[in-house]
Parts: C-alpha cells; structure tokens; sequence
C-alpha cells in the first residue's frame, strides 16, 4: 500500500490552493458566531457575540451545562442560521483544564 509522504500533501495541498480549487479559510468572513450557555436541559442561560463571556457564564453555571457555538447570516432580527450549532463545551473544558495546568 503506497502512502504518500508529508512532503507530497504538502505540495498537494499548496498545488490545490494556488489553483483556487480550495480554500481552507475565507479572505473575510461576513457570518456572526453565537455563544450560547444551556443547562442540562438544554435551555438558554445566556446567549451573546463574545466568547470570552460564554466562558464565563459557563464556569459559574450547574454541573451538565453546555456551550454552543452557531453561525448566522448577520446580527439582525430576521438573521438565518446557517447551519447547525455545534457544542463546543469539551473545547471549553480542555482549555479551561490546560489553563489550571491539568
């Protein structure tokens, strides 16, 4: 079975963006990500823009909650949701762990 060196899907890789056939990150990115705290139950306990927030809600929040993170065409009333959320809560945790040098 061949399989290719890192040297190979490094240039892979570049051959394909240079082409403009992919594109890992976009040049600008228009959606709006929100944070949203829910207890075990999954309901909203707070929901907002800054990330740094969410954190903050969440470690004072009961035992089960989770944080999730969506993605909307703007921060407009008739925004849409692009997407599902995504729960991001053991991110939260592992940096939150590797902050207390667990």
């Amino acid at each position: 079975m061949y399989a290719p060196t890192v040297d190979i899907k490094i240039e892979i890789a570049r051959t394909l963006m240079d082409a403009n056939v992919i594109s890992f990150h976009p040049p600008k990115y228009d959606l709006i990500n929100l944070y949203e705290v829910t207890d075990a139950e999954g309901i909203a306990q707070w929901g907002g823009e800054k990330p740094h927030e969410a954190v903050e809600w969440y470690t004072r929040a009961p035992i089960g909650s989770r944080v999730l993170v969506s993605a909307w065409s703007s921060d407009e009333e008739d925004a849409v949701l692009i997407g599902q959320p995504i729960d991001i809560t053991h991110v939260i945790n592992q940096a939150i762990a590797k902050g207390k040098g667990e």
